[in-house]
């Protein structure tokens, strides 16, 4: 833990010129492939926290700063809790989440611009229970669970679809060796609309899958989505078909 830490701590240091993302790193974490939001991260390896419990902790960086730590808590039974604290690209807090299982579970704090608290709500089991919400003079108000609203696209669906399709090229040697069938990519729309993180988990065939990835990349005009009224990352995925008639 302690050399995580030191370790994050050094990338927090240096220029940010020295630290364009390029990669991301899997060190362990719980035999699962950890995809983050802006190409790298750093993973703590599982530690014990008692007998038959142990801790898992992700402590993603983007651009040179600590934007994100994933503490999953695992019980005997294999139950788990987890925490999910997250900041903004100036440092200040954009939420703290707390879940058990897969279901939201406990007190869920969500920040504005300036890192003041708006939302505190309460879930039980994945149940909203109760919220309170501040003006932006402090004040409480009625309010009701948080709003998530997911990135938009010129078209939506159709219109990512549309654009793959004019943009696709069919690379010479699938169609020589008549290789075709679907490949699923992967992306990220950041918190600025752009796309990141694009990759493939199962390629069907290498120049399928590159140009799978070429046609996706080329994708923009996102904007971003919004949680608690801030803009968030989100992941996605598209299929892009290759098909010899």
């Amino acid at each position: 833990m302690k050399y995580l830490l030191a370790l994050v701590l050094l990338a927090l240091c240096l220029p940010t010129a020295a630290q364009q993302p390029t990669k991301t790193f899997y060190l362990g974490y719980g035999f699962q492939e950890v995809f983050v939001n802006n190409d790298v991260a750093y993973v703590v390896d599982r530690y014990s926290t008692g007998p038959g419990r142990w801790t898992d902790s992700v402590f993603t960086v983007a651009n040179s700063y600590l934007r994100e730590v994933v503490q999953t808590s695992i019980g005997p039974q294999g139950d788990t809790s987890t925490v999910t604290t997250r900041w903004q690209p100036n440092g200040l807090l954009q939420w703290r989440e707390e879940q058990a299982g897969k279901h939201l579970h406990g007190s869920q704090r969500y920040y504005n611009e300036a890192g003041q608290l708006r939302h505190h709500h309460v879930y039980v089991a994945g149940t909203f229970k109760s919220a309170e919400c501040k003006t932006a003079g402090g004040t409480s108000r009625v309010c009701r669970e948080v709003e998530t609203i997911p990135p938009q696209y010129p078209g939506e669906t159709e219109g990512i679809l549309r654009y793959l399709a004019e943009h696709l090229y069919y690379p010479a040697d699938a169609l020589a060796g008549r290789k075709q069938g679907k490949v699923l990519v992967y992306f990220v729309v950041d918190e600025t609309g752009q796309v990141r993180n694009v990759h493939i988990k199962e390629p069907i065939f290498p120049s399928l899958g590159a140009e799978g990835i070429r046609v996706v990349k080329g994708l923009s005009g996102f904007e971003a989505a919004r949680k608690a009224g801030l803009p968030i990352p989100v992941r996605y995925a598209v299929p892009v078909t290759f098909y010899l008639h």
